[in-house]
């Protein structure tokens, strides 16, 4: 099974990714795959292909997790992977000084080293909202990475394991299990 780590989002902050879509597809400005509203997530950890003989191993990994608070997540600014004059993502930033996503993101990775899974050396938290095919109007959307967009800002009190099933009309996710933070008070 393909396995993830992530943080989901609200649905009032889903619908405002989504009318953003919306907004670039009317503009024309990029040929794209967008990503549906039920699976816009800021992943924190791709797992990949995983045998149904670890899951209960993982799930014990993500469950020693304890002492972490719950936080406040800013989305601001819109970025794409790997540059901004040739993106293939586009993605929501995750604003600077969101450090309880980068503790989280730590806790996981010490816990899911002992199963052989590699900590990432590098990692920019984001919220991938398409990707893309081809740019129509390259300079129209570089006006879009000039400007700062404020998405929203959301209370992260847990974290899921997520199973991502492909199929040729995109990715379906189920969450295997959610894991709650501590209150923030």
């Amino acid at each position: 099974m393909r396995l993830f780590v992530a943080v989901e989002l609200p649905d009032g902050l889903r619908k405002k990714l989504v009318t953003f879509q919306t907004k670039l597809k009317s503009e024309n400005l990029v040929s794209a795959n967008f990503v549906e509203l039920k699976n816009l997530h800021i992943t924190l950890k791709f797992l990949g292909e995983v045998a149904e003989t670890n899951l209960s191993k993982i799930k014990a990994a993500l469950k020693r997790i304890t002492g972490l608070h719950g936080f406040k997540v800013v989305l601001a600014s819109l970025g794409g992977f790997p540059s901004k004059n040739m993106p293939r993502i586009l993605f929501v930033d995750v604003a600077e000084g969101n450090d309880g996503l980068g503790r989280l993101r730590l806790a996981i990775d010490e816990n899911l080293a002992g199963l052989g899974f590699t900590p990432e050396k590098t990692y920019e938290s984001h919220l991938t909202i398409a990707r893309i095919k081809s740019i129509v109007k390259k300079e129209r959307l570089s006006e879009f990475f000039n400007n700062i967009i404020d998405f929203g800002t959301f209370n992260v009190t847990e974290f899921a394991l997520i199973k991502s099933i492909l199929t040729p009309k995109g990715p379906v996710y189920e969450i295997v299990e959610r894991f709650g933070l501590k209150n923030a008070g």
